[in-house]
This record gives C-alpha cells, structure tokens and sequence, in this order.
C-alpha cells in the first residue's frame, strides 16, 4: 500500500465504522404525542461499545443551494469517542461537491460543554448565541458557513434511538464558495436541525428513516418515520405556526405511494410520495426530483466493502418535494390549506421486506 493509499484506507474504515453505527392546538385537540421535553443539542458521549450519536443540518437556501452534513461520535471498533463529519453541497445546477473527515478520539475537539465539534475542516457549533455550520477545505473546494436563528424545540423521541428536534426551519444565513466561483454566494433561506442517540448500533434499531421537511409562510412542519427491523414503526408529526407547535401527533397511518420512476442507481426505489391524516393536520406529499443520492461504502476498498455489505446495505438520499398541508380546528372554525416546497431525505440501512 503506498504512502497515499494507507491514510485513504483508514479513512474510509473510520466513514464506514461511524456511519454503520409545545403549544396546545387550535380547536379540537390533535391526537398529541407525550408531553416534550426541552431539547438539549450537547453531546450525550453515550458508553457502550455500539453506543453513538449525530447531528444532522439540512438547509434549503435561496437561489437553489442546498447543504447536508451529519457530524457524529461513535463507539466502535475505531475506540470510544472517534467523530465524523460528512455531507454535501448541491449547487443549483445539480452539481454535487461532498465532504467526508472521520478522526480517531484524540484526533479531533469537542468543547468543554459539548456544543462545539470540530473535526478536521468542518466544525458545527451549537451554542444558542449563534449556531453555525462551516466547512473550510482546500482539498474538497469548499468554504460554506450557515447561521441559525437560535431555536432548541423538543425532544421527539425518548426510546431509541432517541431525537430531539432543534431547529425547525429556522432563517438561516449562509456563505457558499465551491471551486470554480469567483465570490463566495451569500444567501438566505432556512435550516433544520436535529440530534439522535443510541446506547446501540442503529442497525439493530432502525431498518429505514424518512423525514420530511417542509415550510409555507409562517409554517413549518416535520415528519418522521421510522420502520425498525422487526417491521414496527416510530412515528412523529409536529407542525409550528410562527414558531409555536400547533400539531404534535404520533398516532397516525401513513400511507405510501409507489415509486414513479424507475431506479435506474440499482439502490433503494424513492417513494412517490406520501399520505398522512391526523386529528389536527391532513397532509400529502409529492416526491420530486432526486437531489443526492449517497452511498457511505462507495469509498470503501473493495476488499472491505464485500464484507461491510453482508452486514448492512446502507443507502441516504435526498429530493425535492411538494407538500399540500390542511390544518383543521381555524378560530374561525375553517380549515387552512397551504401549499409548501421541501426536502424527503431517506435513510436506509437494510431494504424493505414487502
């Protein structure tokens, strides 16, 4: 192995190792979910050889920019504590430039309090006076800062993995500069932001993750959906009005559409979109075009790839969506029905048995 090959290698064991790893409605109650409780967006440092724990940021920013990036800490075969950050910036002409950094335990910083990580050129900083994500890397030709208006929501989920929902499509700012420009980009639009933990492996607990992001004037939504390998679902629908939530369901149907299109990546079919009814929020949502589709074992040598892929099949894609929201229970007794833009972002770790 040359003098290149042997850190590329372990680089790309560490991605593989990290990555395997509330207001009252209006109107008649919604079937709510429990109570929530405030979020805290500090690391958890979970013990447990399987144990882990990420952050992932999703900003849909004007002109067409979109950014997504997951830092975590794992447990694992690398030693307790190692991180990652990896991602992508898609350009508004499709153009993909992604970011991958994975560092063993004494190989990166975690503040004092744990609201800053920083690992190799991508550091995420979750302190309340000014949250920010940035990524200043020669080597991958990226300079992106994003800032968060400062919003910690509510913990979603208290069984594991656990998830706490951050920051809902919060305004964000944002500088972007990818090889070949001349200026750095500065742009608005908005951000989310959530934190989820496991004291174990999260193949063992999730088979496929879908959240839906979605945001229309004054209102936000997030909806989470989580099949377990045994076929049960976790399930989580807030919607915020101004900043307050209005719905916070858990007990719901989804029912999926099938795929339009025809998969020609040989990977995971995209739903067509999705239908879901509560109490308080009617909802549909169309799948649009495909926006990033990831393989985390894409770097990996071949020679371990064959390995890692007869223990999980891991998948993460991202689109464009459009939503049609109906929100019941009005003061004045009448449904409002909005019209939003959004992103479906799915996360696979084994393929679904129908």
């Amino acid at each position: 192995m040359n003098a290149l090959a042997a850190p590329l290698a372990r680089a790309s064991l560490a991605i593989v190792a990290l990555l395997a790893a509330a207001s009252p409605a209006r109107g008649d109650d919604p079937v709510r979910a429990a109570p929530s409780a405030a979020a805290d967006p500090a690391a958890r440092l979970l013990p447990g050889s399987d144990a882990g724990e990420h952050w992932d940021l999703t900003a849909d920013l004007d002109g067409g920019y979109r950014i997504f990036a997951r830092f975590q800490i794992r447990n694992g075969i690398l030693g307790d504590r190692s991180a990652a950050a990896t991602g992508a910036i898609v350009a508004p002409d499709g153009h993909v430039t992604e970011f991958h950094y994975a560092k063993r335990k004494d190989d990166w910083k975690l503040g004092s309090d744990g609201l800053r990580l920083d690992i190799a050129s991508a550091s995420l900083d979750l302190h309340p006076a000014a949250p920010r994500l940035a990524i200043d890397s020669n080597s991958h030709g990226i300079k992106v800062s994003v800032e968060l208006a400062q919003r910690w929501s509510h913990s979603l989920f208290a069984e594991q993995p656990s998830l706490d929902l951050l920051a809902l499509e919060v305004p964000a700012k944002a500088k972007v500069w990818l090889t070949g420009m001349g200026d750095p980009a500065e742009i608005g639009g908005t951000a989310t932001l959530t934190h989820s933990w496991a004291s174990e492996a999260e193949t063992s607990l999730v088979q496929r993750r879908v959240e839906i992001l979605s945001r229309s004037g004054d209102v936000a939504l997030y909806l989470l959906d989580v099949t377990t390998p045994a076929g049960s679902h976790h399930r989580r629908l807030v919607v915020e009005r101004s900043g307050s939530i209005v719905t916070d369901a858990n007990d719901f149907e989804i029912e999926e559409r099938p795929s339009t299109t025809a998969d020609a990546n040989g990977g995971y079919p995209l739903p067509g979109g999705f239908v879901i009814h509560t109490n308080g929020c009617n909802l549909r949502v169309r799948t649009g075009a495909l926006l990033l589709r990831s393989n985390p074992l894409d770097a990996v040598p071949l020679a371990f790839r064959l390995l890692l892929e007869t223990r999980t099949q891991p998948q993460r894609t991202w689109s464009d969506a459009a939503a049609d929201i109906e929100m019941t229970g009005g003061t004045e007794g009448q449904p409002t029905q909005l019209r939003a833009r959004g992103i479906v972002a799915i996360e696979y770790f084994q393929p679904l048995q129908h």
